[in-house]
């Protein structure tokens, strides 16, 4: 008896003991380094790349990589069940009439950043400086960007201020080419693509973040069940407590 039972503990401790996945996880690529990109050899690549693929893994399930679909598709064949996992989803109310969400698995910080090359001066302290000095701002087409931001946005946008990008090297082309002197994004996506820029685009943060908080997998209603998002928290625990998020995370120079 003493043998079965710990046998039984020996079993519940492996990962596909609880594996709640009954097909592979599919994910949509786009063009985000270093988060997420199709690498030299064609296969994908990027800090959510590896932390996903760690998550599965240790759920026990797999991860099918659908291609580099433009956004505003992913988020319809999500919504059609087409896609079962979207990563570094912010929370909120209204997605979660489709959507389920697992524990918080990194953070995210989203700064507006400048041209080094030409700042505005004074450098804007808030979007309320911003607004008031009309300062034209490059932003990323959909997302969450704080309270201040959410709540000047109409304004903002009525001014004619927002030039919105769809990825983040057409935002850093736009800054290169001076159509604003502003740009807001993940503060890590924007340094990785700007020290790699062929022109040396510099960027000088503002003394502000727009935005720090939590990311997460939203999960698909239409294929995702409790038990598999169950899954996957535990999962995301273990890849926390053991290390290895952190070492994914170092890889890409970010603290965790």
């Amino acid at each position: 008896m003493r043998r079965f039972g710990l046998v039984l503990m020996m079993c519940l401790s492996m990962p596909w003991a609880w594996s709640a996945c009954r097909q592979p996880l599919r994910v949509a690529l786009e063009d985000w380094p270093p988060y997420v990109h199709v690498g030299a050899n064609g296969q994908p690549v990027g800090l959510e790349v590896e932390l996903l693929q760690a998550v599965a893994r240790e759920a026990g399930c797999t991860v099918k990589f659908l291609g580099n679909i433009p956004r505003q598709r992913r988020m319809a064949l999500f919504k059609l069940g087409k896609l079962d996992v979207m990563y570094a989803a912010s929370d909120t109310p209204e997605r979660r009439t489709f959507a389920l969400f697992s524990e918080s698995y990194r953070d995210e910080v989203v700064r507006v950043m400048a041209d080094g090359s030409n700042p505005p001066q004074p450098l804007p302290a808030s979007f309320s400086t911003i607004l008031e000095r009309r300062l034209p701002l490059l932003v990323p087409h959909g997302g969450f960007f704080g309270t201040e931001y959410e709540q000047l946005m109409p304004q903002l946008s009525e001014g004619h201020l927002l030039l919105p990008f769809e990825e983040y090297q057409q935002g850093v082309e736009m800054l290169r080419v001076g159509r604003a002197r502003l740009i807001m994004g993940d503060e890590v996506a924007l340094q990785f693509l700007t020290s790699r820029h062929d022109d040396g685009v510099k960027l000088v943060p503002l003394p502000f973040v727009a935005s720090r908080g939590p990311v997460h997998y939203m999960l698909s209603k239409m294929t995702l069940t409790p038990a598999d998002k169950a899954a996957l928290d535990k999962a995301i625990a273990k890849v926390i407590r053991s290390g290895e998020r952190a070492r994914i995370l170092a890889r890409y120079g970010v603290q965790d």
